[in-house]
This record gives structure tokens, sequence and C-alpha cells, in this order.
């Protein structure tokens, strides 16, 4: 790394750098690690980008952004054992949440929250009808 940084390289490497690197390195086998399984709220997320992408052809860009809000909101409704518990969503609760979030952002930003909260929330009326 330092003789990258006096090359004049300033960034990180990146991992296929390191790994092209350390296949150089005599009996040392690499083994790529499993990727650990999503938790309840990226299931969630997953479900709700390919939601947006899909069914409401939204751009990338946009999507992003909603997944951003989504992330936020529903990291708050883990339940002790882990699980994703939306059932005691209220009004309050997301009045409460846009509330602290919009304080963090210009006005702009808080409208792109609220659209973002709404979609959301039709969302998840739509996953959890019976």
């Amino acid at each position: 790394l330092t003789a990258r940084r006096a090359d004049g390289y300033y960034d990180k490497p990146t991992l296929s750098w390191v790994l092209t690197l350390l296949g150089f390195v005599p009996s040392l086998d690499l083994v790529r690690a499993e990727p650990a399984p999503l938790t309840p709220v990226e299931l969630a997320v997953v479900e709700y980008a390919q939601y947006l992408t899909r069914e409401r052809g939204l751009a990338r860009g946009t999507v992003r952004g909603y997944i951003q809000v989504a992330q936020l909101f529903l990291t708050r409704w883990v339940a002790p054992d882990g699980d994703l518990d939306v059932s005691r969503v209220n009004a309050e609760a997301v009045i409460g949440f846009v509330v602290e979030e919009s304080r963090l952002r210009s006005a702009g930003a808080a409208q792109v929250l609220v659209t973002a909260m709404r979609s959301l929330l039709r969302f998840l009326f739509l996953v959890l009808q019976p």
C-alpha cells in the first residue's frame, strides 16, 4: 500500500485487486465465503424494490431513495426475536417517524420522505392483505 501511495494511488485497492495479489502467494487457497442470509428487513426491502421497479415502473434513482427510507423505517419494527413486526405500525408511529426524520432534512428532502413513506405504506398494505 505504501508503494501504491508513493506512485500516486490514493484510493483503497479493490477487492478484485487484493484477491489477485493474494493469488500469487504460494500455497494459499482462497475460498469465497457464502453470503449471510438476508435479515427480515433486508428481505422486505428487496421485495419492496422489486415492487417499485416492476409494478410502479420507477427509475433506479427513485427506487434507491425510497429503499433508504424503507430501511430507516422498517428497522424500527424488528421484534426481539429478529422478525419484522409491522402489525403494530399505526398513524402515530408514522407521523412520529416523518417528523423526526424531517427535522434532519431540507424541505425538498422532507417532501421526498413523505412520498416514499406513502409508497412504502401502500406496499405494506398490499402485502399484508389476507
